[in-house]
């Protein structure tokens, strides 16, 4: 009697046909008070963004390694006499941490200037002197940092956060034979108490409808 040939069953996976159009591509580009709220697809973003990269002001430059984008939330759970576990209903979320950090590869006093939390920045001749300020003012906010990506299929990612300052302060570090970067974290802040939504916002551009 012949041997019974036993088909292997199919290896489970994640990966689907509509799996690679969802991948995100290459840095992005990271951007100075962005609006796009009247932006309606994939293709205006791109031109939108292509304008706004002809303005220094409007852009951090080039990055090195990338960048994050983290939204860290506090949670507190309700501890009630009886409870032996979190039952659905008792986590509660205090606060949200949320942030785009990158590496800048450009060093300029524009890019100092907007790095560092709090400073002033005037130039006399062909000299800009940086401040560092020992108070925090309300125009010392960025009003929107913003990262724009590609994904695969020709769709748009855009991530912003809204009154953003670099908590993190500016560390330039500089080497022999290589470049001067620096680490930048920006993390958003609300305009006041009201509201029921964190400053930031995430957002899927498709393509144009032909």
């Amino acid at each position: 009697m012949p041997d019974t040939v036993t088909t292997p069953p199919k290896m489970l996976t994640g990966v689907q046909a509509a799996s690679f159009n969802n991948l995100e591509l290459n840095a992005g580009v990271f951007l100075l008070g962005f609006d796009a709220s009247n932006i309606a697809d994939a293709t205006a973003l791109r031109t939108a963004v292509q304008t706004a990269l002809q303005t220094p002001a409007n852009y951090f430059g080039a990055t090195k390694g990338g960048g994050t984008f983290v939204a860290t939330p506090e949670t507190r759970n309700i501890e009630l006499d009886g409870m032996r576990w979190p039952i659905k209903g008792s986590t509660v979320i205090d606060s949200w941490d949320i942030r785009l950090t990158a590496t800048l590869a450009e060093v300029g006093h524009t890019n100092f200037n907007k790095s560092i939390m709090a400073s002033v920045a005037a130039t006399s001749g062909k000299i800009t002197t940086i401040q560092i300020k020992n108070t925090l003012e309300a125009t010392d906010y960025l009003s929107s940092v913003t990262w724009v990506g590609d994904l695969l299929d020709g769709r748009v990612c855009l991530i912003q956060l809204d009154n953003a300052l670099n908590v993190d302060g500016l560390t330039l570090t500089f080497a022999d034979k290589g470049e001067g970067s620096f680490p930048v974290s920006f993390r958003c802040h609300a305009d006041s108490l009201t509201g029921d939504y964190a400053p930031a916002v995430i957002k899927i551009f498709g393509l144009p409808t032909t």
